[in-house]
């Protein structure tokens, strides 16, 4: 293996590793806060895996395998037991409290499936698995750390459940934030401003720099069909 494919395979199983370690510290330890942040960091490592191996222009079949394994991991299996775990601490303790685990199986076939789609180089159909575990990290602090109780919660917990494995492999069409030629599409610029304003006022309504996160993340794929429609 060239060094320079050390760079982006290397974050690649940093992604997968930090998934494994939020995993663990999420079934062993309950304990939610780090294995978020965790997932962020996987997240991180996952955005400039595909960024490395560009630059350094080494993209190639092994690339992609490690990556879909990677993210199977930390946005695949960990978003299913963030899920399962955030209803089990609702107090639900019917079959319903593993309805999250339907993340795990849609998130595994958007995988492959993305592998060999030709539409998706530029752009994504669907919603990615990253986005989905983030809107579930954000779902999962929100509530722990502003203690939500409300008795509505799991019932909505448990259609986000649904509504996110129904999205990750809808034949939407979502806007990706891979930047290509070095620059920052006009969409992509879109997405980014409402995603700041989006934070920016959620945050000074709640205090929390959780609360914004599911907002961000539902309004994905609302302003990818819109932009990507408009500057089609």
């Amino acid at each position: 293996m060239a060094l320079k494919q050390l760079i982006p395979n290397g974050l690649t199983l940093l992604n997968a590793s930090l998934g494994g370690l939020a995993i663990i510290l999420l079934l062993r330890f309950q304990d939610v806060e780090t294995a978020c942040l965790c997932i962020l960091g996987a997240a991180i490592a996952d955005f400039f895996d595909g960024f490395a191996a560009r630059m350094l222009n080494v993209a190639g079949p092994l690339g992609k395998q490690l990556d879909s394994l990677a993210d199977a991991i930390s946005f695949g299996v960990f978003p299913a037991l963030l899920g399962v775990f955030t209803l089990e601490n609702l107090g639900v303790d019917s079959w319903v409290m593993y309805t999250p685990l339907i993340i795990l199986p849609a998130s595994v076939y958007r995988l492959a499936n993305f592998n060999i789609d030709t539409r998706q180089t530029h752009g994504f159909i669907g919603m990615p698995t990253p986005a989905v575990t983030l809107l579930w990290v954000g779902i999962a602090m929100t509530i722990y750390s502003l203690d939500f109780q409300f008795n509505w919660l799991p019932i909505g917990i448990v259609v986000a459940a649904i509504a996110s494995a129904y999205l990750l492999n809808a034949n939407i069409p979502m806007l990706s934030m891979k930047i290509v030629g070095g620059k920052i599409s006009r969409s992509q610029a879109i997405l980014i401003a409402i995603s700041l304003a989006t934070f920016a006022i959620v945050y000074l309504l709640a205090r929390n720099p959780w609360a914004p996160v599911p907002f961000i993340l539902l309004l994905y794929p609302i302003i990818s069909v819109i932009t990507r429609t408009k500057h089609a």
